[in-house]
């Protein structure tokens, strides 16, 4: 079972990223400040190989080459993308090496993939998993 993932996601309101390229996840990242309540926030993570940045509100926050070795440089993900977990009967954290405890619980909008000009399009509540509408 691969286990290949790039991970993000809020624990205690601190940013933490999870990268696994390979045989094992790499330290989880973490952006020092916290997040709060009812304010969004501008989220923007590349990956080239084994670089990962990370920018909060357009400011650079993260800045790491995970594998400076370049042993592993690809994430394998198959095409497919998942917010908030991963495959159904799979744990959030057994597969992040406990980076994460559990999946995502909060409100994701406009998400854009692969510095592609058009917002991707979520699936209808009624076709997803948990899913459910917010409010802005």
């Amino acid at each position: 079972e691969d286990d290949d993932h790039l991970a993000v996601g809020l624990q205690d309101g601190y940013l933490k990223v999870s990268v696994n390229l390979g045989e094992r996840t790499a330290f989880p990242l973490v952006y020092q400040n916290t997040f709060c309540c009812d304010h969004w926030n501008y989220l923007s993570i590349t990956h080239n190989r084994t670089l990962i940045q990370v920018y909060v509100n357009e400011e650079r926050v993260i800045f790491e080459d995970i594998d400076p070795f370049e042993r592993y440089v690809a994430l394998n993900y198959g095409g497919v993308i998942y917010f908030g977990g991963f495959e159904l009967k799979r744990d959030v954290a057994s597969v992040t090496s406990g980076v994460f405890t559990k999946g995502f619980d909060g409100s994701i909008k406009e998400v854009f993939l692969y510095q592609d000009i058009r917002e991707l399009e979520f699936l209808q509540t009624s076709e997803g998993f948990n899913v459910y509408q917010g409010k802005e």
